[in-house]
């Protein structure tokens, strides 16, 4: 088995604020402390995340669609994910995972990616793999369901 190294508390509010300090936003701040921690302990159960895979796009999924801060969700989520990755010795996908993953954590916010999907993206990533035929359909037809692409667009 493993031995992952885990985020705490501290490094999630050093990631924030850098994050917001960086590429600015209206508010700040942290609107579920106690979430954030849940967070935290729980990716750390093996049984229910055994992989580094599983684990990050834990992470991620929570941090994107929980809403624990004033704002800047989609973003410390990329970063959240990157900092892991890299703490966990993948430093060329954690320098990847915030460019690639940025088109996707959108999707992931507004409902459309779920955790499931989210896991054979984050899988690509991690393990320098292109998606699948099957996975680059599903992210597709995913994608089609955002008012971002109406039937005009698509024809």
């Amino acid at each position: 088995m493993e031995d992952f190294i885990y985020l705490n508390f501290d490094d999630i509010w050093g990631y924030y604020q850098e994050t917001i300090e960086q590429s600015g936003g209206g508010m700040s701040g942290i609107r579920e402390r106690e979430e954030i921690e849940k967070v935290l302990d729980f990716v750390q159960n093996d049984l229910y995340y055994p992989t580094l895979e599983d684990k990050l796009t834990y992470m991620v999924f929570a941090f994107c669609t929980g809403h624990y801060f004033a704002d800047g969700n989609k973003r410390i989520s990329l970063v959240i994910g990157a900092h892991f990755l890299i703490k966990n010795k993948r430093g060329w996908a954690g320098f990847h995972f915030l460019p690639y993953m940025e088109a996707y954590i959108w999707h992931v916010a507004a409902g459309n990616i779920d955790k499931e999907l989210l896991t054979k993206i984050v899988h690509s990533v991690v393990n320098k793999e292109e998606l699948d035929e099957e996975t680059k359909l599903e992210v597709i037809h995913a994608m089609e369901k955002s008012p971002l692409f109406s039937e005009e667009e698509q024809e």
